[in-house]
């Protein structure tokens, strides 16, 4: 390995590890991992606080940017995001070398080492003082994301959701402002995991699950594992999630919803079915066409609408590709009762004859 891909590799160690601070509090164990590692090179101690600055630059004007723009997108569901591209970690670590000034490569060992033993003992309290407000991940209309976050849990957000991610040393909380996420969760014995969204409040037992979040309700959908939901209130970190007064455990497979009424019972789904926008796909079973029309406009470009009344309840059955819309249109242009119009700034469907009352199929796949 040369000796730019050993600084290169050692860049992505130390915006990883910035990240992490970012994200919210370190456990000890990982405090220690992260100064033994700081300790042990001082490229490392040069390439972190490098990040750090370059990363300091840039947040004043980036904060601002991304509140307003994100609030713009949400809120009018225009299509003015079409030319922004998004930033991988790779771009960003290079974004990152070329924004830090060449000087800053050539200080001095001993100078690197001045700077962290004078941090050193106000490090314990820098996750306090600057990031005690967490980390929070957004995706506009269209766009899905995925990250890995500090305690190795696996964020996936859906199309137009917002989460923000804090951890403590006695727990871990994620709380659902918007939109879907589906969680893989790390096992952390001395930290529990719950994500808050709305009225609910989700405790992990070591599982898979997805988080639903709109205006009237909040969904929560089982993979793996085991969780325990409730209403209102976090429960206590000191009592156990299933011995909380109104806990619902669910299992995988299951699913529920908390509303203004209450907690609906607990019913069956298939998990494949719930999870498959992760893949970008859109799963139905005898589904009618005014919900698969809701899951189709998370990422169309140009929004469907059904313009007949007796549509709504037309059931399908498929396999689709949640980005491949024209495939869809295809689809319901073959079915007898359906006429499509397509212009460029909608796309609506159309009653020609009494529907059918078979489910139609289809599997559209990439």
């Amino acid at each position: 390995m040369t000796n730019e891909h050993v600084r290169e590799a050692i860049l992505q160690q130390a915006g990883e590890w910035y990240a992490a601070h970012r994200a919210g509090l370190l456990s000890n164990t990982q405090r220690a991992e992260f100064l033994a590692w700081l300790k042990s090179s001082p490229q490392h101690i040069e390439e972190y606080f490098g990040v750090h600055a370059a990363a300091s630059l840039l947040a004043g004007h980036v904060k601002a940017m991304d509140e307003y723009a994100a609030a713009r997108v949400v809120e009018e569901g225009s299509g003015e995001i079409d030319n922004v591209v998004p930033l991988s970690r790779s771009d960003a670590m290079a974004a990152a070398r070329a924004i830090i000034p060449r000087r800053r490569r050539l200080v001095s060992v001993a100078a690197c080492l001045a700077f962290f033993a004078l941090g050193v003992v106000a490090f314990a309290f820098r996750d306090v003082m600057l990031f005690g407000s967490g980390q929070t991940y957004r995706t506009v209309h269209g766009q899905q994301g995925s990250w890995r976050l500090p305690d190795g849990s696996v964020l996936h957000l859906n199309s137009e959701s917002s989460v923000t991610v804090r951890m403590t040393d006695a727990e871990r909380v994620l709380t659902v402002h918007q939109g879907q996420a589906l969680f893989q969760v790390a096992h952390d014995s001395a930290r529990r995991f719950r994500v808050a969204a709305g009225a609910a409040n989700i405790v992990a037992i070591g599982t898979q699950f997805d988080v639903r979040r709109d205006a009237q309700s909040e969904q929560v959908t089982i993979i793996e594992g085991r969780v325990a939901v409730t209403k209102g209130d976090a429960p206590p970190i000191e009592s156990p999630a299933l011995d909380v007064p109104g806990a619902v455990s669910l299992g995988a497979g299951e699913q529920l919803e908390i509303h203004a009424e209450g907690v609906s019972a607990p019913r069956k789904v298939d998990p494949k079915q719930v999870s498959a926008w992760t893949k970008g796909q859109i799963i139905v079973e005898a589904t009618p066409l005014s919900e698969i029309i809701v899951e189709f406009n998370r990422y169309a470009a140009v929004p469907l609408e059904i313009a007949d009344p007796e549509l709504r309840d037309l059931e399908l059955s498929g396999v689709f590709d949640a980005y491949d819309v024209e495939s869809f249109l295809e689809f319901m242009r073959r079915l007898d009762d359906v006429a499509v119009e397509a212009t460029p700034t909608r796309i609506r469907f159309h009653h020609r004859a009494v529907a059918t009352t078979a489910p139609a199929e289809l599997t559209t796949q990439h």
